[in-house]
């Protein structure tokens, strides 16, 4: 006998008011934190484990970068400044993505059942700008929302990485490659899909009180004087699941 389980999305927009220098570092704790309280609901969806592993968190676009917050960003590019070598901030993005691949799994190890390639050829490539300034190009591998267990999200993966950046090497800074000084706030949006266990405003509500979370842990640790973020929800549209029982 098979069952139609119904999947909500709804796509969110975090507006980050923050000083400039700050604003790609709280993102990224805005990020994890979205990614904890998604993981949580995903957790508390159990009672049907058919329509479980449709539940997932994704994030499409963060400044210039992505094209929906619907889809898998594929591509972030940012620029540190640090006063180290170009061996310690490869190690500590290295470390980052060991750490990123151990909870979402290495997409360089999977192999495309159709080109019979892996399915993401590097997670990240690094590259000197000056003495004491890097550019750095973050991966993803692309598809839809619904398929975020299978592909990889490069802003997912960007935020383990400035995290390990600005926490471990005293004095860096990073920002989004094209981001201008005087920016006065930066716009992360993405998707949450849930179960009929979650209602709609409970999901909001979650995911603004998360994005407000992060935020104040990093304003915490690194200080950010003013900062403020805003959450608002664009869309929510239900799609059916096919569950066999």
């Amino acid at each position: 006998m098979s069952s139609v389980t119904q999947i909500k999305s709804i796509w969110y927009r975090t507006e980050i008011e923050v000083p400039s220098k700050h604003q790609l570092a709280a993102a990224s704790w805005i990020v994890l934190s979205l990614e904890v309280e998604g993981r949580k609901i995903k957790d508390e969806s159990a009672c049907l484990p058919s329509g479980k592993q449709s539940v997932q968190t994704c994030h499409g676009m963060i400044g210039i970068f992505g094209e929906h917050s619907s889809g898998i960003c594929t591509k972030v590019c940012i620029e540190i400044e640090a006063r180290v070598e170009h061996a310690e901030i490869a190690t500590a993005i290295n470390n980052a993505v060991t750490e990123y691949t151990a909870t979402y799994g290495d997409r360089m190890k999977s192999i495309d059942p159709v080109t019979r390639k892996p399915g993401l050829v590097r997670h990240f490539y690094l590259k000197d700008l000056a003495p004491e300034r890097f550019h750095l190009e973050i991966y993803g591998f692309n598809g839809h929302m619904g398929t975020m267990s299978e592909n990889d999200c490069a802003i997912t993966k960007m935020a383990y990485i400035v995290r390990r950046i600005v926490s471990e090497i005293a004095g860096a800074s990073v920002k989004l490659a094209g981001q201008t000084a005087d920016s006065s706030k930066l716009v992360l949006g993405g998707n949450q899909s849930f179960l009929p266990t979650h209602k709609d405003e409970d999901v909001m509500c979650r995911l603004s009180v998360a994005a407000s979370i992060g935020l104040a842990e990093y304003a915490e640790v690194f200080g950010a004087p003013g900062a403020r973020c805003r959450t608002t929800f664009e869309n929510l549209h239900p799609r059916p699941s096919a569950n066999k029982n």
